[in-house]
């Protein structure tokens, strides 16, 4: 009887490459998770973009994905977590949280989805200066319509 093994190389195409990495701003020192690791494609922008002091969080539950990333990104800075779940992007993002500040012990984590653009060069700057001023737990969007409405779910107390 013969038998023949096919072994497929992974392969991904991550989407809006180039425009998610601009928009994110990496801080060359921060602390970058991705809950949907899936090949490394963003993570290794990310990952090429940071200091020695700076960390890549991934994580996924696709061991062929994982093998792929682990890869790519031997040579930075990471932490991969291997979720044996497949529990969506903000789950996952709720693992890779509290691991990094069980883990790490950030001043504070800013969870953005890879479509947001922010305009603005100081961002983490506000941040700090906000939080010197509130002692906020949490930060979130203010959220406009087209027609210029606001729809968030709790009131917008101050925006920065």
């Amino acid at each position: 009887m013969l038998k023949v093994v096919l072994q497929l190389e992974f392969k991904h195409e991550p989407v809006l490459l180039k425009e998610c990495i601009k928009a994110l701003n990496i801080n060359p020192d921060g602390i970058y998770i991705d809950g949907t690791l899936g090949g490394a494609g963003h993570s290794l922008e990310i990952a090429k973009k940071l200091s020695p002091k700076g960390l890549l969080i991934g994580i996924d539950r696709d061991t062929e994905a994982l093998r792929a990333a682990k890869d790519k990104l031997k040579n930075y800075t990471n932490d991969i977590i291997i979720n044996e779940d497949n529990l969506g992007f903000a789950k996952g993002n709720n693992i890779g949280c509290k691991y990094a500040i069980d883990k790490y012990n950030p001043d504070f984590l800013c969870v953005i989805n890879n479509d947001t653009i922010i305009n603005q060069s100081n961002f983490i700057d506000e941040i700090y200066s906000c939080y010197e001023n509130t002692k906020f737990d949490m930060m979130g969007p203010k959220i406009i319509t087209n027609g210029g409405d606001s729809v968030n779910p709790v009131p917008a107390y101050e925006t920065l």
